[in-house]
């Protein structure tokens, strides 16, 4: 509705505000029936909210304009308190209203399920995170390990290829090799002199009983790791 003249509003249905919109009235002993209405230009203009495209009453808005009553009777209008049941709409002086919502008023509780997914989630995250970590570590290995036994696979090549040792001592020395190969780049990688593990030093004395040649040209291939 709008506060133009001739524009009426019905009557509240509440029985509390309804007897206080009777009594602004002042006709004894009347009471408003369903269906009665009252025009807007008995509301003072702060009783409108003109914040959307229609003006409307705001709710628990008390007549309070009657200017045709002698000025004795244009006194403001005693207002009852409403009771708990219509706190959320009591009688107002019209000013605006400016009501929080629960969600304003009080912090959201975190819900128990939200919580326990968000933990399970942070923990799965950790553990491929960590399974990640240990795939990299795998696969370096793997490429160690497999540039290794080329590397080995290439000594032996070559050493057949030059004939550095005879049919039998290429027999032993690869059947040898390949399991002695670890040490050997691992003594070459750290420059590890002076200390040989019983297998690495049979696999020497082997290798430089069939062909001292050999041996050097070996010895060569891993940063001199063998002992001259």
């Amino acid at each position: 509705m709008t506060n133009s003249p001739g524009i009426a509003d019905r009557f509240p249905k509440d029985p509390e505000l309804r007897s206080l919109w009777e009594r602004a009235v002042r006709r004894e002993r009347w009471h408003a029936k369903d269906g009665d209405r009252l025009c807007c230009v008995h509301f003072a203009p702060e009783c409108f909210d003109r914040t959307g495209q229609t003006t409307r009453l705001r709710a628990g808005s008390v007549p309070s304009v009657f200017p045709a009553f002698p000025e004795h009777l244009q006194k403001p209008v005693k207002r009852k308190r409403p009771g708990r049941k219509h706190e959320d709409t009591p009688a107002n002086n019209c000013s605006p209203q400016h009501e929080k919502s629960e969600a304003e008023e009080e912090p959201p509780v975190p819900s128990p399920t939200k919580q326990w997914y968000k933990e399970k989630v942070s923990a799965s995250e950790e553990e491929i995170t960590r399974l990640k970590k240990k795939v990299k570590t795998l696969q370096q290995t793997k490429r160690r390990l497999t540039k290794r036994n080329e590397t080995a696979q290439e000594i032996i090549k070559e050493i057949r290829d030059q004939k550095l040792l005879s049919e039998e001592g290429s027999q032993v020395f690869t059947s040898s090799f390949s399991s002695d190969i670890q040490q050997l780049l691992n003594r070459a990688g750290n420059k590890q002199k002076g200390v040989y593990t019983p297998n690495l030093r049979a696999f020497v004395l082997t290798l430089h009983f069939y062909s001292p040649a050999a041996y050097d040209y070996v010895r060569s291939k891993f940063n001199d790791a063998l002992p001259s």
